[in-house]
């Protein structure tokens, strides 16, 4: 009787409660794009360029004068505003959310294949979508802000499918033929959609590549396992060779190639130790490993022991160092910058989120197989308590989850739609009665950390913000108090 209990708690009733409590997590933030306005930086900049152009004109323009994103920017030309369109705007943040969960339900579904049951993939694929939500460094730059989401949460869209197509290698296996060359269409589209996620997947393919070969004991698996890795690897540099020659990367590239110097590479390393060390020490990721250990020796317990990159724990946990910091960092070092842009930190936090779940995983394998250590016996209620105190601190106010139910119901984001609405209604009314007069605007008393915003200035005539923001309403010139 007792067996069976547990077995109905483990089987139905806790991954359903999982289910529930994560997607609990995530709703709101589905939620708050609904009250999404466009940036007055790049937005609408992009939707005149668009608007002037044509779409495939304004394709060839940017790939000329801007960057060689040859993928991406396909999907920059289809900015809601290029149409007028401010209510598709607002179902944008909500594809590419969407489009995240539904890739990693991919790669877990690939990565487990056929040993998960469908409540449980679904419950491991939320849970860690709810992490990543709640401490990734820029939601706002990664979901709501249009000229960025669609390159960098289009880009960790692609990664996971890309993930997921190569699971086979990652565990210990060998692609098909047919998964072989999808994941090189795959490897090759990647950079055209953001360079700076495809160095860091190069890395990570590279590196993966020659850990194979070393600690793989069949030489026949062994040559054709490094092989496909390094095939991908490969794939991956010549689509970013393809980014590099394009003349819209050359263009951007010398617009800092004089601030360039190699002084700035350590200085850059040296601020970047900081927030390594904090996301290592961060004492939320701790909680949850201890209580990912348990919950996944449940799952593992009948899974090969070394089921995930089959890598032992310590070079495991050494993989991380080497792609975020041979990769991810040293992208903007070399463009001459001396800091890191947030949404550059959120691919170096996808990778330690990555990392951090397969060292999970891998202790586990690993003490099962070396100590014959059978926690899935551990009572499932007892994970139960562990996962409900680890609520409390996954929706705490200081966690981006705690932030979006906040902003919903403490009245902020009706608030900031409120105010956009009345600047709206203030152009219109100016735009019919003296288009030729520049209008004075109150500013946006509302903030949001979820949503992106950069007021107007006092200058009528900056170019990006004033200027292109008069033109896109046409209107002679605007400004704010």
């Amino acid at each position: 009787m007792k067996k069976q209990r547990e077995t109905i708690i483990t089987k139905q009733l806790l991954p359903l409660a999982l289910i529930l409590v994560f997607a609990a997590g995530l709703l709101p933030f589905f939620i708050v794009s609904l009250f999404n306005h466009p940036a007055p930086w790049d937005d609408y900049s992009v939707a005149l360029l668009i608007k002037e152009h044509g779409y495939w004109g304004f394709y060839s323009y940017f790939l000329q004068h801007w960057n060689g994103r040859y993928v991406s920017t396909l999907l920059q030309g289809l900015n809601p505003l290029a149409f007028d369109n401010f209510d598709a705007f607002r179902f944008v943040p909500m594809v590419f959310m969407g489009g995240f969960i539904a890739a990693c339900c991919y790669f877990m579904h690939r990565l487990w294949l056929k040993q998960l049951t469908f409540r449980w993939l679904i419950a491991i694929s939320l849970g860690y979508c709810a992490i990543f939500f709640a401490y990734v460094r820029s939601a706002v730059e990664l979901w709501y802000w249009y000229s960025s989401a669609v390159v960098y949460a289009t880009a960790f869209i692609a990664v996971w499918v890309l993930l997921g197509v190569a699971a086979p290698l990652l565990r210990g296996e060998i692609l098909t033929q047919k998964e072989t060359i999808i994941a090189a269409i795959l490897a090759l589209l990647l950079p055209g959609i953001s360079e700076a996620v495809a160095i860091s997947v190069l890395a990570f393919f590279g590196i993966m590549g020659l850990t194979a070969w070393f600690l793989t004991d069949i030489q026949a698996q062994r040559q054709q396992r490094t092989l496909q890795w390094l095939t991908i690897a490969a794939c991956l540099g010549m689509g970013l060779l393809l980014y590099g020659l394009l003349g819209g990367t050359q263009a951007r590239i010398n617009i800092h190639s004089e601030s360039f110097q190699w002084q700035r590479v350590v200085t850059g390393l040296l601020m970047q130790l900081p927030i390594f060390a904090s996301w290592a020490a961060n004492s939320t990721l701790w909680i949850f490993t201890l209580l990912c250990v348990p919950l996944l020796s449940r799952l593992m317990y009948r899974l090969p022991a070394t089921h995930f990159l089959r890598l032992p724990p310590l070079p495991m946990a050494a993989l991380i160092v080497a792609v975020i910091f041979a990769a991810v960092f040293p992208y903007y070092w070399v463009t001459g910058f001396i800091y890191i842009f947030v949404r550059i930190e959120n691919i170096a936090f996808f990778w330690f989120l990555f990392f951090w779940f397969a060292n999970v995983a891998c202790w586990v394998g690993y003490l099962q197989q070396k100590w014959q250590l059978r926690w899935g016996k551990i009572p499932a209620y007892a994970v139960v308590v562990l996962l409900a105190t680890s609520m409390v601190k996954l929706y705490s106010p200081n966690t981006k989850i705690g932030v979006a139910w906040l902003t919903l119901l403490n009245g902020d984001a009706v608030r900031y739609d409120k105010d956009h609405q009345e600047r709206y209604k203030r152009i219109a009314a100016h735009k019919k009665a003296h288009p030729q007069d520049t209008l004075l605007l109150p500013p946006i008393d509302t903030h949001m950390e979820l949503l992106m915003f950069e007021e107007l200035t006092e200058n009528p005539e900056h170019k990006v913000s004033n200027k292109d923001f008069a033109k896109y309403f046409g209107i002679s010139a605007v400004k704010v108090q």
